[in-house]
């Protein structure tokens, strides 16, 4: 699973900043979600995840499959799982 990235500093207002995003590829493509918190705090523990379906070990003769599940946001951090994602 790949670890996700953060940056946390102590900004001052009325100051510019840059934030420089790189790949380890010159040929990978993504995309990058800035949340701007003032005052919050790096929330680093992960959702609970629950995938419902499909069941564990299942094998499947299509292209298109449909992922059900739920997540939570645990303590201490909780800043509420706003929305969740699936990659190859």
């Amino acid at each position: 699973m790949r670890k996700q990235a953060y940056l946390s500093f102590n900004a001052q207002g009325g100051t510019a900043y840059r934030i420089t995003v790189a790949s380890a590829s010159t040929n990978s493509m993504g995309s990058l979600q800035l949340r701007v918190t003032p005052g919050g705090q790096l929330d680093t523990t992960p959702p609970q995840v629950l995938v419902t379906s499909p069941l564990s070990g299942i094998t499947v003769t299509t292209n298109l499959i449909t992922v059900s599940g739920v997540a939570a946001d645990l303590a201490p951090n909780v800043t509420g799982s706003q929305r969740s994602a699936c990659w190859p």
